[in-house]
C-alpha cells in the first residue's frame, strides 16, 4: 500500500497522467524540443557511455571513484553526486 492508501494513490496517479498529457500538448503546440534526461534521476544530463561507466564503478564497489566521476562530468557538489551514486543512477 502506498503512502496515502491505494485509492488516493490511484487518484494522484490519474491526475499526474492528465497533467503530463496537458504538458505534452502544450510543448507540442509550441514546437519546443525537450532534451531527453531520463537516463538519470533529477534531470542530470549524462551520456549513455558515462552512465555505464559510473554504474560499472558502483557495481565494482568503487563508490568514491564513481562520485568523483559524477562530479567531473556534471559539476555537482559532493552531496548531490553522492546521492546520485547511492541511487544507482
Amino acid at each position: 500500500m502506498g503512502f496515502l492508501g491505494r485509492k488516493n494513490d490511484a487518484i494522484l496517479n490519474a491526475r499526474l497522467a492528465r497533467m503530463e498529457q496537458k504538458l505534452d500538448a502544450i510543448i507540442d503546440s509550441l514546437g519546443v524540443e525537450v532534451p531527453d534526461r531520463s537516463n538519470t534521476p533529477a534531470g542530470v544530463a549524462l551520456n549513455p557511455e558515462a552512465v555505464e561507466e559510473i554504474r560499472a564503478l558502483i557495481i565494482a564497489n568503487r563508490k568514491i571513484e564513481a562520485v568523483k566521476r559524477v562530479r567531473e562530468l556534471t559539476g555537482l557538489g559532493l552531496k548531490e553526486a553522492l546521492d546520485l551514486v547511492e541511487s544507482g543512477l
